[in-house]
């Protein structure tokens, strides 16, 4: 799609935005085509069920914790060194790739979406809509 579409696009924000916002819808449709609209509910591992009781009234479950150290992680790692070097790449490619650190950024980028993405999974039902409400 970026040698496709965007490649064409660039300088042009608002069409960059427009023209990926477009694919997502036709990849959706596509997935609905293929999978069908079902939603799958995911379960969590055996360590999330459960929850941390602080009296009868005040229950917080594993899951919603541990969703919360995630967050905190992330935003740790915005305050850190590791995330003063993952910025530059979103911004300046081309220096970040000449300094090295564009594929420690990729994998670092990937593992972080996996991640949330089974986090939301978890919290949330799992449709062929399901990125588009955090995405607006």
């Amino acid at each position: 799609m970026e040698r496709l579409v965007i490649r064409h696009l660039y300088h042009r924000p608002l069409e960059t935005l427009l023209a990926t916002f477009g694919i997502s819808i036709a990849l959706q449709q596509l997935a609905k085509n293929i999978f069908g609209t079902q939603a799958l509910p995911l379960t969590s591992p055996a360590w999330l069920d459960g929850a941390l009781v602080f009296s009868e009234i005040l229950q917080i479950s594993y899951i919603r914790v541990a969703i919360f150290v995630l967050a905190l992680i992330i935003y740790i790692l915005k305050r850190t060194r590791l995330g003063l070097e993952v910025r530059p790449v979103t911004q300046n490619p081309g220096m970040a790739a000449s300094m090295g650190i564009n594929l420690l950024t990729f994998g670092l980028g990937s593992g972080i979406a996996g991640i949330t993405g089974v986090a939301i999974g978890v919290y949330a039902k799992v449709t062929s809509e399901t990125g588009a409400d955090y995405i607006v």
